[in-house]
């Protein structure tokens, strides 16, 4: 599909990972387990359960350790067969997406 072509034609895509790069992530990953129970912004996360780039798991389990969501106004969507640009998936499934992500916004207007 377009969608892609356009990732692979991506200038801002690495390839290939480095190891500096992946050490620089692991790093990331740490700080956010660590930080992630002083994040009391409201907030909606989605993933896409097929992500072959973010484990989908992974972002479920970290949602599911910070220590008050539903007091801090923060949910989470996984949506089933997805990839990981959810906004970039074809046109029919990527509405509904959109959809969720007006609504929450909407919902707190």
């Amino acid at each position: 599909p377009d969608q892609v072509k356009a990732y692979v034609e991506d200038d801002r895509r690495i390839s290939p990972i480095t190891p500096g790069w992946a050490v620089a992530m692991e790093d990331a990953v740490e700080r956010v387990q660590v930080g992630i129970a002083k994040v009391k912004l409201a907030m909606h996360w989605y993933h896409g359960s097929c992500d072959l780039i973010c484990d989908a798991e992974a972002t479920k389990e970290l949602f599911a350790s910070m220590p008050d969501p539903d007091g801090n106004d923060q949910s989470f969507e996984m949506w089933p067969d997805y990839y990981h640009e959810l906004h970039n998936e074809p046109p029919d499934q990527r509405k509904p997406v959109i959809d969720s992500i007006h609504a929450w916004f909407e919902s707190r207007i």
